[in-house]
């Protein structure tokens, strides 16, 4: 009489997700009024690096006043960071 004996293999897979971020320009510090002091201002994609966000959800946050920001000469938005805290 044969047996039959039957295996299961399990198969974990693990996934880690990194993020790197590089100073490619100059620190932009400039005025701002809310917070009312000079400060480090960066765009909407640094922003939502560095709060680890979407874009959409800066966009959100900008709408409904959560974060400071100031349009830079050529319509550039530029947030403070000191709001991202």
């Amino acid at each position: 009489m044969k047996r039959i004996t039957s295996r299961t293999t399990e198969i974990t897979i693990e996934r880690r997700r990194s993020l790197v971020t590089r100073r490619t320009t100059k620190r932009r510090l400039s005025y701002c009024p809310i917070c009312a002091r000079e400060g480090e201002f960066v765009t909407p994609e640094e922003a939502a690096a560095r709060a680890s966000v979407t874009l959409r959800t800066i966009y959100r946050w900008l709408e409904d006043g959560k974060l400071h920001f100031i349009e830079q000469p050529g319509s550039e938005l530029v947030i403070c960071s000191e709001s991202l805290a």
